[in-house]
This record gives C-alpha cells, sequence and structure tokens, in this order.
C-alpha cells in the first residue's frame, strides 16, 4: 500500500477530520498539500502516519490490489504443491530439506533456470501440466511394462 493510500485509509477513519487542516499541523504550517509534504519532508510524513495510526488504533487494511497479490501467492503455493506432488509420484525426493534434486528436475523439464519459487503464476501452470503429462506417461510405461511381464 502506498503512503498516500495509507493516509487516506486512516484519514477516512477520523470523523470530521479536514485535510488540508491535518497536513498543516503536521508539517508545521508549511503547506497543505500532501504530496509536497511528503516531498519536502519525509520523516515527518512517515511520523505522521505513524501518528495517525496510533491515533485510529489500528493499521489500516490492506488494498485490493494487495488482496489480489495475496491470492495469487495462494494460487502459486497451490500450483507448487501439485508439482511437488507429481514429482513424488515419480520418485523425486522433494521430503527434507535437500531441493537439490528438486532444482535439477524443475531446471531439467522446465529449461528455464529457474526455481519453484521464482516462477510466476502463468509458469507454474504451464510446468505444473507438464509434470502431470510426465506422470501420465510414466505410468504408462509401467502399465505397459507390468502387461508385458504378465504375458511372459
Amino acid at each position: 500500500m502506498s503512503d498516500f493510500a495509507k493516509f487516506y485509509v486512516l484519514f477516512n477513519k477520523i470523523p470530521y477530520a479536514d485535510k488540508e487542516e491535518i497536513v498543516s499541523t503536521y508539517s508545521g504550517g508549511e503547506t497543505t498539500s500532501l504530496r509536497e509534504f511528503k516531498k519536502r519532508n519525509p520523516r515527518g510524513f512517515s511520523w505522521m502516519l505513524t501518528d495517525l495510526e496510533n491515533k485510529v488504533g489500528t493499521s489500516p487494511q490492506p488494498s485490493p490490489k494487495e488482496r489480489g497479490q495475496d491470492a495469487d501467492a495462494d494460487k502459486k503455493r497451490k500450483y507448487r504443491s501439485l508439482i511437488l506432488r507429481a514429482m513424488q509420484d515419480q520418485g523425486v525426493s522433494v521430503k527434507g530439506c535437500d531441493w537439490s534434486a528438486v532444482n535439477a528436475f524443475v531446471e531439467k523439464f522446465a529449461g528455464k533456470g529457474k526455481s519453484l519459487s521464482n516462477m510466476s503464476l502463468d509458469e507454474l501452470k504451464k510446468f505444473s501440466r507438464q509434470v502431470h503429462k510426465l506422470l501420465d506417461y510414466h505410468n504408462m510405461k509401467k502399465e505397459v511394462a507390468c502387461r508385458s511381464a504378465i504375458m511372459n
């Protein structure tokens, strides 16, 4: 959340507040412009936000944009989990602290030089489909091998 958005969230929680009066008070009467106050005195501006938070009694809630980013983080976590589960089904060790096998697998099949944690949501979706196709192929090969062993 930007400092300006934070100010307005706090400002809207103060009944009968006047923006120009608040800015003038905290700037020592130098300006009534929020932007100018931040430009001239960033420390004073920061102190004003902290003081308003203390007066209001709560920190401002995240903006809808930031909540959207949290939703993307949840989706990324879900796709990473699906990928790791599929990798485990293929025999790649994903438990413990040794991520070298996971990183080697990702490097081999994603081919982008990225780790799972650095992939975007779209890259994770694409890689998840790729890993599941590999798993399907691996399972198909196992099934064919079992059938041929039974027939012999």
